[in-house]
């Protein structure tokens, strides 16, 4: 398997911000920026994250579940 890209556009929500996770009503729109993820396989149990305009890296283990994840840990 090559490498894949995919690139999805970010939304604003003009009514309900952070309310569609619960399933109630939301108001959203997609805007002109856009999140491009891009990935490889690799011969490992990790799934590697890297954001460069952090410059910061995660690794998440496949195996390892997160019981206390940390704020802002949405994977």
């Amino acid at each position: 398997m090559s490498k894949i890209t995919v690139k999805a556009p970010g939304r604003i929500c003009l009514f309900g911000d952070h309310q569609d996770y619960l399933e109630l009503p939301i108001i959203a729109c997609a805007i002109d920026r856009y999140i491009t993820f891009s990935g490889e396989p690799i011969d490992s149990e990790t799934f590697l994250i890297y954001m460069p305009d952090l410059k910061k890296s995660i690794e998440v283990r496949f195996r390892e579940s997160i019981q206390n994840p940390s704020k802002g840990n949405f994977l």
